[in-house]
């Protein structure tokens, strides 16, 4: 039985199908505008408080995880303790140094799926250092509307910021809590 060669026309038909598959499956990851409406919290021996200022983009669907993706980021210069002089610190040269780096970011390289949840494992950059994190988060989804809520620790001497004078009263390890609301785009 001899076997029929495939055309050239047909096997670039084939070629350009598989392409048009592969650009279909990361066109129906849903994007996310982050809304005003979100909190993250510090909390930390002796320190807590919040950041604004976060924006960036969001593509996520539980349905497709492996291309989902958090890029976001937050303003450093909106730190609030609480304490205009421990906001004026954490804003200085031995704390976050918010005039050089003005901008902590977070890009996700993997989001996995947990028994309870999902974790985004990315890279974790503050005061120009960059350290692998991991944020453990939910997803609440209803309509075009989507609540994640995560949390993650972080070491803030592995980022250099060793703090001044008084840096010993406030622990190394901060819990870090997240809660945003996010609309399709």
């Amino acid at each position: 039985m001899k076997k029929k060669a495939i055309s050239h026309s047909k096997f670039l038909s084939i070629i350009f199908l598989l392409l048009v598959a592969c650009f279909t499956s990361n066109a129906q990851v849903t994007a996310w505008n982050i809304t005003d409406d979100y909190t993250i919290k510090f909390a930390g021996t002796k320190a807590e408080g919040t950041f604004q200022g976060l924006t960036g983009e969001i593509l996520f669907d539980p349905n497709d995880l492996e291309d989902s993706k958090f890029d976001v980021e937050v303003e450093v210069s909106t730190i609030s303790t609480g304490n205009k002089t421990k906001d004026k610190h954490a804003r200085g040269e031995s704390w976050f140094f918010a005039e050089n780096f003005p901008k902590i970011h977070f890009t996700s390289n993997k989001i996995n799926g947990l028994e309870v949840g999902y974790e985004a494992v990315g890279e974790l950059e503050i005061r120009g250092v960059k350290k692998e994190a991991t944020i453990s988060f939910s997803f609440f989804e209803e309509g075009n509307t989507a609540m994640f809520e995560g949390e993650m620790k972080v070491n803030r001497e592995e980022f250099g910021i060793e703090g001044n004078l008084f840096e010993f009263v406030v622990g190394d390890v901060f819990d870090v809590t997240i809660q945003l609301t996010a609309d399709k785009k």
